[in-house]
């Protein structure tokens, strides 16, 4: 799960709330690293790419974990 809001707070409490209401699918899901993008108007630029080095980060060790649990499940 990712989220982008005006402060960290905002993505926390919506991320926590979205798993409460996939309880009852059953999701499988990766339990971190979570990325909240906090201010996301100064971390992205005009085509909408994430300029923060911090961010970029985060979201590419959370799509690594995506991509090795995806393989193994197909596996």
């Amino acid at each position: 799960m990712m989220s982008a809001a005006a402060g960290r707070a905002g993505g926390a409490r919506a991320q926590y709330m979205l798993r409460l209401w996939m309880i009852p699918f059953r999701p499988w899901v990766i339990p971190g690293p979570e990325v909240m993008v906090a201010g996301p108007s100064k971390e992205f630029d005009e085509d909408g790419r994430l300029t923060s080095e911090r961010y970029a980060n985060a979201l590419g060790e959370l799509t690594a974990q995506l991509r090795a649990a995806a393989e193994a499940r197909r596996a």
